[in-house]
């Protein structure tokens, strides 16, 4: 973006919804945790979630809400 301001600055409800350290569990990967939540270059929130078996994945919460579930504590 330019000025480097390549983020929305509106509360984005998708990017609050999975904010770093939100426990989630996916249907195909199980538990994990959010450890990384960045905007790509589209402004798509991208969030990194590392998962009970160390491997960490990237997805799109836009399109995958619906497999990825939020664990209320």
């Amino acid at each position: 973006g330019k000025n480097g301001l390549s983020h929305p600055t509106f509360d984005d409800p998708i990017k609050e919804k999975y904010k770093v350290g939100t426990n989630v569990f996916h249907d195909e990967y199980g538990s994990g945790v959010v450890v990384n939540s960045v905007y790509s270059e589209e402004n798509e929130v991208v969030i990194t979630i590392q998962f009970e078996n160390n491997s960490r994945k990237k997805f799109l919460p836009k399109y995958q809400e619906n497999s990825l579930l939020v664990i209320k504590e």
